[in-house]
C-alpha cells in the first residue's frame, strides 16, 4: 500500500514539475496558433532588414501602440524609439481586439519594408479615429516596416474580443479591405 502511494506522489510531483510554465499574465491567440518561443526583439528585427527588404518565417516581439478602431484588422508595434511596425493579417482571416494602445504582442509571419501610398495612409489614420486636419496633412508616401502575420499572442490589456467585435459582414470587409 506504501509503495503504491509513493509511486502516485513520485508521479504527480513529476508531471507537476515538468508541465510548462506559462508567462505571466493572460495570453490571447488570434489567427493561427503560435508560440513566443525563439522571438527576435524589435531591435533585432530593424538590423536584418538593413541587410535585406524582406523577411519570410520571422517572429519578433514588441510593444502595442494602437489597433484599428473600427475592426481591430490592423496594430502597430513599437520596435525601438525611433521605428513602429504596421502589422495586418494574411488574408484579412482574423482581427485584433478594436482600439488597443498597450501590451506586448509576438507576431509571425513575413515582413518587408515598403512604400505605402497616401490613399492607404489617410485609410489607416482615418481607422485610428485622427482628426480630418491630421488626416489631410497626409500628402507624401512614406516607406514603411509592414508585417504580415499568420498569428498573434498578446499579452498585457487585452479583454477578450465580445461577439461582435469578431464577427465581420461582406459588406464591411469589401469596404475596409486595403
Amino acid at each position: 500500500m506504501k509503495k503504491k502511494l509513493l509511486i502516485i506522489i513520485a508521479t504527480a510531483l513529476f508531471l507537476g514539475c515538468s508541465s510548462p510554465q506559462q508567462p505571466h499574465g493572460d495570453l490571447k491567440h488570434y489567427g493561427e496558433k503560435i508560440t513566443t518561443l525563439n522571438s527576435i526583439s524589435g531591435t533585432a528585427l530593424i538590423r536584418q532588414l538593413e541587410q535585406a527588404d524582406s523577411l519570410a518565417a520571422v517572429k519578433v516581439t514588441g510593444e502595442v501602440t494602437s489597433s484599428c478602431e473600427v475592426k481591430g484588422c490592423w496594430m502597430k508595434l513599437k520596435l525601438d524609439n525611433s521605428h513602429e511596425m504596421m502589422v495586418k493579417f494574411k488574408d484579412y482571416g482574423f482581427f485584433v481586439p478594436k482600439g488597443l494602445e498597450s501590451g506586448t504582442a509576438t507576431v509571425e509571419g513575413v515582413v518587408k519594408k515598403e512604400v505605402v501610398s497616401v490613399d492607404v495612409l489617410r485609410h489607416y489614420a482615418e481607422d485610428a479615429g485622427k482628426s480630418e486636419d491630421e488626416i489631410n496633412a497626409i500628402t507624401e508616401p512614406q516607406e514603411k516596416i509592414v508585417f504580415v502575420a499568420k498569428g498573434v499572442i498578446i499579452e498585457g490589456g487585452v479583454t477578450a474580443p465580445s461577439e461582435e467585435e469578431t464577427k465581420t459582414s461582406s459588406e464591411e470587409e469589401d469596404s475596409h479591405k486595403s
